[in-house]
């Protein structure tokens, strides 16, 4: 069965994340990332951020660019938890620093696990990711530098992601 076949008769959600990628979930703790020129984020640069719970990710297609960060008192950044939707003018108690830790290159066949107090970025074009969380679920934080989103925020059809969908799958024989 093709993997296109499978995410459209098991999905329980897809949609797009404003850092440039498609998620497809199927079930509670698998989801699948589609990254695709396609698809533009709403950010010039990702953010530094953790998750919710622990996780591991197998490169299916392409290429993916990771970098784990370290966090210090002092800097520019400002901690914000992650279901905070506006900027409410509160002044943060704390400002941060990040420093890069790790700079990893991933590929078709490899795969990585990533701790949810472990802060990171990743970046890729032309890659499907498959994501599997375990663990206890944790809080979950981005490293704020205040940066607007590029113009419109982009908003994309189910029927327009599950074309993308598709045509990553074929063109990657998946």
């Amino acid at each position: 069965m093709s993997l296109y076949k499978y995410l459209k008769d098991n999905a329980t959600r897809i949609h797009y994340w404003g850092l440039g990628f498609i998620q497809v979930r199927v079930g509670e703790n698998v989801n699948y990332h589609f990254y695709s020129e396609s698809i533009a984020p709403n950010f010039d640069t990702e953010n530094p951020h953790n998750h919710a719970r622990e996780f591991r990710s197998e490169i299916l297609a392409g290429c993916l660019e990771e970098k784990r960060y370290h966090l210090t008192e002092g800097g520019s950044y400002e901690m914000r938890d992650n279901l905070c939707t506006t900027d409410d003018g509160i002044v943060p108690e704390k400002l941060y620093g990040v420093g890069c830790v790790e700079h990893n290159f991933y590929e078709k066949g490899d795969k990585y696990v990533c701790d949810k107090d472990t802060f990171h970025t990743v970046s890729a074009t032309d890659c499907i990711t498959k994501i599997t969380k375990y663990g206890d679920r944790g809080e979950v934080f981005s490293l704020k530098l205040n940066e607007a989103p590029k113009g419109v925020i982009t908003r994309y059809s189910e029927d327009i992601l599950w074309k993308i969908v598709k045509e990553m799958c074929d063109k990657h024989e998946l």
